[in-house]
């Protein structure tokens, strides 16, 4: 397609941030499993998407005896210099983002490891281009001795070592294998969410190979718990399905053994169950219902999920506990917030030193609760004294009032309570009384304590206190709190509280403003406001807060906690990243030249180019081109941390100017967070000749700089005062 008299610039980004990109191929056999009501995905080695090198040189494959299939030998291993690849999807085994755990059918007695890696795990770099750099010991995987040859394979893992423990993505995720040392041999690989879980080569046989055409990513995950009361189901559709028939209920075996759908026929994939019970465990299936003429049915898997309790604990460590006194340093109030001497199944220990004791005498008993902030209290659960003397001695409170209050000014008093039960001094003591507090707003709690179970010492005790609220505030915001990077128009957004009517958001880059409810405000009736409502500034770290508003609630306004984001320092307009061999999405399909492109499929009109002597790409197509059956988009010349920039030809010859264009479908604002540069990295060549120059809105900006930049091939920035572009930007 061009011609020798062809110049070369390849364009590496507008504006400063970059993304990467990887290709992504996933495996395509693999078996799932639920044991111990967790999730497992399993796969072989030999499996892979990728090898680099592509032949057996580091990671070969090899037919060992006692391998399920064929399976993988390192060799001839070298520090960084060899990579393979396997990209899985834990959604297909029920599973959503988090913390999962690796593990390995292996042959490795003398503990040869590899490193590995997974992408978007904290701390694990991207491996682009071999050697892989920046690898450390906490990488290493498979690093025990496991199995003896010829066909003694072990399960290694168990030590759940830095390596084996990883952060994984809702959906697809992507692990690399990166060569270390020689020797070690693989035949399975399993991922679950379960620390406690050990896998066996039966397990492995009866793991269930997911059915071709049956629905997958349920949403709710299978297995998630603190479910919306009021939220919808969705699943991704099997790739055959027509209609969908929902099973839906509260009984494991009625939704597996069902046949009478509780919504049948269904043309979307998402289902509203109604509003759900607390603290209820449900379970639902989807069969997927193939079109005519067969109407074949795709029986998917049974899913479950737990809705959110009516009311949550209070952490301990987020309580401050006081006392009017205490008889040593060791039995503090602390104590009895903390957990100390609280065992399995809410049986609390008789150490004292677990326990909260007054001096001796005290003549004004007292101990009190403070949140951090106010709370709609549910209910309380009160362990009384319960060392060994409790019996002889009787330490425990008896009669006593509790007060709350939400400043410390004003108290009220909790009817209907004046004594707690006495505790046995037994170590199987694990019957604490509960009182209910219906719901009260209160920052504080204070016992007053009026006698003690024995009548004889004057000193007080008490083993453990817990709270629980109603979840009345905003929570969980996302982005989560202290992100950063944030767009500055990005929509974000929170978990209501539980009687919110509407929500008022405040949003400063002064936390005192906001903390004390003086920031500027917005109103959303849901939960979720898009920060374009603020404008804000790229750079700057900003503080957000969501009161929850509800003027028929005896409180009517619940102040939000404090939580705050960083805007990104600067906007991405155009990567190049996503541009490929194929249509629709090459580049010249979105940034025309002068050749223009043909119709196809996408483009049924095709393009007969922009009249300019400009091109596109590298020409792939004509046998003497030295890009002949490569890639359009240049890989060679990148700017660091990115994966391809886009090669623009220019020929001026006949005083024909060389022009690329893109129209944005979507209108951008470049003005959006006080943006006032453009930024465009270029890289030249050897020999070329003429002016740079950019058309913003058809105003024409002109290269200032020297003219002969473009004849160099090293990455250059072209930065554009955009306050000095007339017209809308």
């Amino acid at each position: 397609m061009w011609n020798r008299e062809y110049r070369f610039i390849s364009l590496g980004i507008v504006v400063l941030a970059m993304l990467t990109t990887s290709p992504v191929w996933a495996v395509q056999n693999y078996k799932t499993s639920s044991y111990g009501g967790a999730h497992q995905i399993w796969f072989e080695a030999e499996d892979f998407d990728e090898r680099d090198p592509a032949d057996d040189s580091s990671f070969a494959l090899s037919d060992e005896p006692g391998a399920f299939g064929r399976s993988i030998n390192s060799v001839n291993s070298s520090d960084g210099n060899g990579m393979i690849r396997y990209t899985f999807d834990i959604s297909k085994a029920g599973g959503a983002g988090g913390t999962w755990y690796f593990w390995g059918r292996v042959i490795n007695p003398s503990n040869n490891s590899d490193f590995m890696l997974v992408e978007g795990h904290p701390g694990d770099p991207v491996p682009f281009t071999m050697p892989v750099t920046g690898l450390t010991n906490d990488h290493r995987g498979l690093e025990e001795n496991a199995g003896s040859a010829p066909d003694n394979w072990e399960w290694s893992g168990d030590n759940h070592n830095e390596a084996h423990t990883k952060t994984l993505k809702n959906g697809e995720n992507t692990m690399y294998f990166i060569s270390r040392e020689s020797g070690a041999r693989w035949d399975v690989f399993m991922w679950t969410d379960d620390p406690d879980y050990e896998p066996t080569d039966e397990d492995f046989q009866n793991a269930k190979v997911p059915v071709q055409g049956a629905p997958s990513n349920p949403s709710p995950a299978s297995g998630a718990t603190d479910v919306l009361r009021d939220g919808m189901l969705s699943w991704a559709a099997g790739e055959f399905a027509a209609k969908h028939d929902v099973y839906f209920g509260d009984s494991f075996d009625d939704v597996n053994e069902a046949t009478v759908p509780t919504a049948a026929g269904l043309d979307v994939t998402s289902f509203d169950p109604g509003r759900l019970e607390f603290g209820q465990t449900y379970y639902w299936r989807v069969d997927e219902v193939n079109g005519t003429p067969d109407k074949t049915v795709y029986r998917g898997g049974t899913w479950s999920f737990e809705a959110e309790p009516y009311s949550i604990l209070i952490p301990g460590s987020t309580i401050v506990a006081t006392a009017s006194s205490s008889s040593n340093e060791l039995s503090t109030p602390e104590t009895t917030s903390n957990g100390a001497g609280l065992e399995d199944n809410n049986v609390h220990v008789i150490t004292a030193e677990t326990m909260w004791f007054s001096e001796s005498p005290d003549p004004e008993p007292w101990i009190q609760y403070e949140f951090d902030s106010v709370k709609q209290l549910d209910a309380m659960r009160v362990w009384n004294s319960n060392s060994g003397a409790e019996k002889t001695i009787g330490w425990g409170v008896k009669d006593v009032q509790i007060e709350y209050s939400v400043d410390g000014v004003t108290w009220e008093i909790l009817a209907g309570v004046n004594q707690f039960s006495r505790a046995p001094g037994s170590p199987t003591y694990n019957q604490y009384d509960e009182i209910s507090f219906n719901g009260a707003a209160a920052k504080i709690v204070r016992f007053n304590i009026q006698s003690n179970w024995g009548g004889v010492l004057p000193s007080y005790s008490l083993s453990e206190v817990q709270f629980s609220m109603i979840p009345a505030t905003a929570r969980s915001p996302l982005p989560a709190s202290e992100a950063a990077n944030i767009q500055p128009d990005a929509i974000v957004t929170w978990r209501a509280g539980r009687a919110a009517g509407q929500h008022t958001v405040y949003v400063s880059a002064d936390q005192d403003e906001v903390a004390d409810g003086l920031a500027p405000s917005a109103t959303s009736s849901t939960n979720s406001i898009a920060l374009s409502t603020f404008d804000l500034d790229l750079g700057q770290t900003y503080y957000w807060r969501v009161d929850e508003v509800n003027e028929a609630e005896a409180v009517s306004v619940w102040a939000g906690s404090v939580w705050s984001l960083s805007i990104a320092d600067s906007l991405t307009v155009e990567d190049f990243e996503s541009y490929s061999n194929v249509s629709p999405n090459r580049p010249f399909q979105v940034w025309v030249d002068g050749f223009g492109y043909s119709e196809d499929e996408f483009f049924p009109a095709g393009y007969g180019g922009n009249g300019t002597g400009a091109g596109i790409g590298h020409d792939i197509w004509s046998l003497s081109s030295a890009h002949y059956d490569g890639d359009i988009m240049e890989t060679g010349k990148t700017i660091a941390g990115s994966s391809q920039s886009m090669p623009f030809y220019y020929s001026n010859s006949g005083g024909v100017a060389s022009e690329t264009q893109r129209t944005f479908a979507i209108p951008q604002d470049w003005t959006l967070g006080g943006a006032q540069t453009l930024s465009i990295a270029f890289s030249g060549q050897t020999g070329n000749t003429g002016s740079l120059y950019v058309k913003i809105n058809n105003t024409k900006v002109t290269y200032q700089l020297d003219s002969a930049n473009i004849a160099i091939g090293a990455w250059q920035v072209w930065n554009i005062d955009l306050t000095q572009i007339a017209g809308s930007l």
